[in-house]
């Protein structure tokens, strides 16, 4: 999926579901979409590349119960919740894990920059990420402080 505008769904404005594995999102523009500007669930393998992602209803991008993806130079801007996701909810019968999400700006958040929670919280590579003016935490880890400053 490669250069595409998804604007004004009631949903996701890219959503990759269980079985969508192996694929490459790359410099999309994802705007005003009622749930996620991009979304996956039970996905692995993918990459997401220079997508933009604005005003979204609850989140930028979302990986839930989704593994092995790479999150990567990615712009996500006032989202209503939180700009980036990766969440498995507790008791799911799979758990999100080896994720790479590195090299972001996220900026706007009505909650957290990035969070992490559920039984997701293991195994994951994050980092190198920008995260200007956020409501809530930069980071947020189930709700949890890991630090201070923009790292919850």
């Amino acid at each position: 999926f490669s250069d595409n505008r998804s604007s004004g769904n009631p949903n996701d404005g890219i959503h990759l579901g269980e079985g969508s594995n192996g694929n490459a999102v790359t410099d999309n523009v994802t705007d005003r979409n009622g749930i996620a500007g991009i979304g996956t669930y039970r996905a692995t393998q993918n990459s997401f590349t220079g997508n933009t992602s604005t005003g979204n209803g609850e989140w930028g991008l979302i990986l839930n119960e989704s593994s092995e993806n790479t999150v990567v130079a990615n712009e996500v801007t006032d989202s209503g919740r939180s700009g980036i996701v990766v969440w498995s909810p507790p008791g799911a019968a799979i758990a999100s894990s080896n994720n790479v999400v590195v090299g972001n700006l996220v900026s706007g958040s009505g909650e957290d920059g990035l969070s992490a929670g559920g039984n997701s919280l293991n195994s994951h590579q994050i980092g190198a990420l920008k995260l200007p003016h956020q409501h809530d935490a930069g980071i947020c880890r189930n709700k949890q402080p890991v630090g201070h400053a923009g790292l919850f």
